[in-house]
């Protein structure tokens, strides 16, 4: 399950982000990204996250650069992505992402 906040540009999610509801994700971010120049999403609260997940915030993230805007990942608080990040498959992903 994923609860999905929004205040102006910027997005708090909470819960889980997997292939269940990547395109729920995906689609907020579009969204506000119709109507803002950027994006901040806060991951600091997800309590799980799976590859479709990464996947989709790096697509986002690479569409979003595409068209001139800005897409914001801020994760610094979270153990469950950093240790994600210090030995997944998915080096490339995390390289590309711009995570703060």
């Amino acid at each position: 399950m994923i609860e999905i906040f929004t205040q102006g540009h910027q997005v708090k999610l909470n819960g889980q982000i997997n292939s269940e509801n990547v395109s729920e994700v995906e689609k907020q971010i579009d969204d506000l990204l119709d109507t803002y120049e950027g994006v901040s999403l806060d991951l600091n609260d997800i309590s799980s996250i799976d590859t479709c997940g990464f996947f989709m915030l790096y697509v986002v993230q690479q569409r979003a650069l595409l068209h001139g805007k800005k897409v914001e990942i801020e994760w610094a608080t979270n153990d469950m992505i950093k240790k994600h990040a210090a030995g997944s498959q998915l080096s490339f992903l995390f390289g590309s992402l711009k995570l703060v």
